[in-house]
């Protein structure tokens, strides 16, 4: 027994400690050091286990040469993560190159790590907003100013487009991005990403303002840096979050009625007859469900570089833009109320359509009255609406008519429901047709409902994803 107790606490003892993995606006930061590495030149931002983009003229600055040189360097680049626990130097050769401009491309360089980054470094996101309302957001800047040991993080505002090339980056407060922040991450707290690359800013003395390469652009001279295309509304919260909840309140009244429930009777479109309920709950399903799976889709895939349970849409902002969920217990619960639930309920829905009701004609659309022997084995009601069934008659079949009369289809020629319920026990109903496109799109949301799923579960890129045994440590100083 002690022998169990010793190897259980030298276990404990001499476990490894889990390393926190840096995350949001402190994942993916670098300094790029100069020559001797005495000093910095600038930042940079981590997009891979052993890629690092920065701007050329930073490249420039840590070789000590000119930094509007064009030539492409072939030396090789010191780099360093200050967020790791031990800040080692690690080598670099220059992969991507374009010299300082104001072409859009123009400035950015892309550094090859000889080995991979430390698992706590984290990776950034990138993210293109192109398509969003940034305007006026405020940002998260981390840098070093030349001859500084210690970083900072600064507060910028986004203000637009000042060129094809760069956005502009307004100062909030007195602390601004000085020289040093060249190759750091912009991040963005709404959006969840880094939306660009500090580039340049305005000499001193005049207005402080700073500009950024976006990460589109970055991208687009990058393709192996992931990015996280934003193709939402600003409306899309506002939607997810009223669409989803009338959806859901509708399916489970509808539910809830079909099993006795009275009080949820008055919010159905059945509210006098519970035989109805799953027949009306199954429509509601089946044309409605694709909506809220189509929006849970296109999020996912917004905010693919995401951990899984971000890349679902949190329920309940009405005022704010599109944000993922706060935690998985929330992603569980809206992945259960329109996801599971949802295609649970239309199962029982379909299942009482089959079960309980029967299919009725309006005999004078067919030729006959309620009266003929045709009928006499069927069930009829004869109130003020005479409805009979048909021996041939089912959910995918069709009645005969009387030799030399026409065969209706429309104008209230079928009912379903059961008469014996009373007044406003059935409805119109179109045999074949009618089920059949309820089938369809039940089939069609069940395959939205797998895609969703699985854009929601899948795993980062490749790339992106590395056991902690992968992750290899350069112990080589420079």
């Amino acid at each position: 027994m002690s022998v169990v107790l010793d190897a259980f606490r030298r276990f404990i003892d001499g476990s490894p400690k889990r390393r926190r993995i840096q995350t949001g606006k402190d994942a993916g930061i670098a300094k790029v050091l100069v020559r001797d590495g005495s000093a910095h030149a600038g930042m940079g931002i981590v997009v891979d286990p052993r890629c690092v983009i920065t701007c050329a003229h930073v490249v420039n600055a840590a070789l000590e040469r000119d930094e509007s040189t064009a030539d492409e360097p072939r030396e090789d680049i010191n780099v360093i993560f200050p967020m790791s626990r031990e800040p080692v130097p690690f080598r670099a050769k220059i992969a991507g190159w374009r010299p300082s401009g104001l072409m859009p491309k123009d400035d950015i360089a892309v550094l090859s790590l000889a080995s991979e980054i430390p698992e706590e470094v984290g990776i950034a996101t990138l993210a293109d907003i192109s398509k969003a309302s940034p305007d006026g957001d405020e940002l998260s800047i981390f840098g070093l100013a030349r001859g500084d040991f210690l970083g900072n993080h600064v507060a910028a505002r986004f203000k637009g487009p000042t060129s094809a090339a760069w956005v502009q980056l307004n100062s909030v407060n007195t602390e601004f991005i000085e020289e040093g922040f060249s190759g750091s991450a912009v991040w963005n707290e709404r959006q969840s990403a880094v939306l660009g690359m500090v580039v340049a800013k305005n000499a001193p003395g005049r207005q402080r303002v700073a500009y950024m390469i976006p990460s589109a652009e970055l991208n687009e001279f990058w393709p192996k840096a992931p990015l996280e295309n934003r193709s939402l509304a600003a409306s899309f919260a506002l939607s997810w979050t009223l669409f989803s909840a009338v959806y859901f309140v509708l399916l489970l009244a509808h539910w809830a009625w079909d099993r006795g429930m009275h009080a949820f009777s008055p919010i159905t479109l059945a509210p006098n007859n519970q035989q109805l309920a799953a027949f009306w709950g199954m429509h509601i399903y089946a044309f409605l469900a694709p909506i809220p799976l189509l929006m849970l889709i296109r999020f996912a895939r917004s905010f693919r570089l995401h951990d899984w349970y971000a890349r679902i849409p949190s329920f309940g902002r009405i005022r704010l833009s599109p944000v993922s969920s706060s935690s998985w217990r929330t992603a569980v619960a809206s992945i259960l109320a329109f996801v599971v639930l949802p295609l649970a309920a239309q199962i029982h829905f379909i299942r009482q359509f089959h079960q309980d009701g029967f299919v009725y004609v309006y005999p004078t659309s067919f030729g006959y009255t309620s009266d003929d022997p045709v009928f006499a084995d069927q069930k009829c009601c004869k109130r003020s609406v005479h409805l009979c069934t048909k021996s041939e008659v089912g959910r995918y079949s069709r009645a005969i008519a009387r030799t030399g009369a026409d065969t209706a289809y429309v104008d209230n020629a079928y009912h379903f429901g059961d008469c014996d319920r009373g007044e406003g026990s059935t409805v119109t109903y179109y045999p074949i047709i009618q089920p059949i496109v309820i089938l369809a799109l039940t089939a069609l949301s069940a395959a939205l409902s797998a895609i969703a799923l699985f854009l929601i579960f899948r795993g980062r890129p490749n790339h992106l994803l590395r056991s902690n045994t992968n992750w290899k440590r350069n112990t080589d100083l420079t």
